[in-house]
């Protein structure tokens, strides 16, 4: 997984393989659109709608999830550690959900670039 923060906005590439789990390859989201990230260990609720995705249970999660009444959130997650929680204020998604290397660097990086 690649991350990038280019021309106001936070570019992320899945990768090709997770790309097929997930339904989608690339979720560009302007940094207007972003309230903050975290690397809080998200909650899990399971009266949720794949809407496309995948999930592997204990392996990965991966794609849009669906909740009633709510925006739609994007996930690429495995267990363990290294999550990192990008919160949005407007666009098509509530909240993203990833793990990734450096989560605390890129929640640093993301949570700063908002402030400009």
């Amino acid at each position: 997984m690649q991350l990038r923060l280019e021309k106001g906005s936070l570019c992320i590439d899945v990768g090709f393989w997770q790309g097929i789990l997930a339904a989608r390859r690339y979720v560009n989201v302007p940094l207007t659109y972003v309230e903050g990230a975290t690397t809080e260990t998200p909650r899990l609720e399971w009266r949720e709608l794949k809407a496309p995705g995948s999930f592997i249970p204990g392996l990965v999660k991966a794609g849009t999830y669906r909740w009633w009444g709510r925006k739609k959130e994007f996930w690429f997650a495995t267990p363990g550690k290294g999550f990192l929680v990008i919160n949005c204020k407007a666009g098509p998604y509530r909240r993203i959900v990833l793990t990734v290397r450096d989560n605390e660097q890129w929640a640093r990086k993301i949570s700063d670039a908002t402030k400009k």
